[in-house]
């Protein structure tokens, strides 16, 4: 299926510029950006928009895997350029704490997700066969088997799951007035 095979390389190929925004982040942030020279600061802004452009990748794949009739990987890939562009705006503002380099580890653990689960066999040869006698199938028109949109669904949910506790922790049990940052990302 060279469909399956292109989006596949696709979210290869997005991965591996997540991970280098990612080690550039780290990099940044070892230094505090009051003490950054304008090197530091133009190194940012290319990466806020360099993670801008990846948000925008990610949410034309959502858009024709949903033109597709593939829900779950158009929502998990939507999902996905939702935080990427989360990022691209927390870049813009000089945040490259904690915070920041949380969602884009979670952004490359979703991309490394969808490729496991683009890696798992397609529909079994039986429906495969009913196709090519004619019969038109549903489960032959779908790119992943019930089985890989079902682990897809249930990463996610673990993922916001860790996320919530991470942030129950930041706020310390607190009844006080959410923090902007913390309030956006519990958004």
């Amino acid at each position: 299926m060279a469909e399956l095979a292109d989006l596949r390389d696709r979210f290869r190929a997005m991965l591996a510029k997540q991970i280098e925004i990612n080690t550039a982040t780290r990099a940044l942030s070892a230094k505090p950006p009051a003490q950054w020279r304008r090197t530091e600061r133009l190194r940012l802004a290319g990466l806020s928009e360099a993670q801008r452009r990846l948000a925008g990748q990610a949410e034309q794949v959502a858009g024709s895997l949903q033109q597709g009739g593939s829900v779950v990987l158009s929502a998990v890939t939507r999902g996905l350029a939702g935080q990427m562009g989360q990022v691209a705006d927390r870049l813009a503002r000089v945040e490259v704490g904690p915070t920041t380099q949380q969602i884009q580890s979670d952004i490359a653990q979703t991309l490394k997700d969808l490729i496991a689960a683009l890696e798992q066999p397609g529909p079994d040869a039986s429906a495969s066969r009913a196709g090519q006698a004619g019969q038109q199938d549903i489960s032959q028109q779908r790119l992943l088997p019930d089985s890989a949109e079902l682990e897809l669904l249930k990463l996610r949910q673990v993922r916001v799951r860790d996320r919530t506790k991470q942030l129950a922790a930041q706020r310390g049990g607190t009844d006080e007035r959410l923090t902007p940052d913390l309030a956006a990302a519990i958004r």
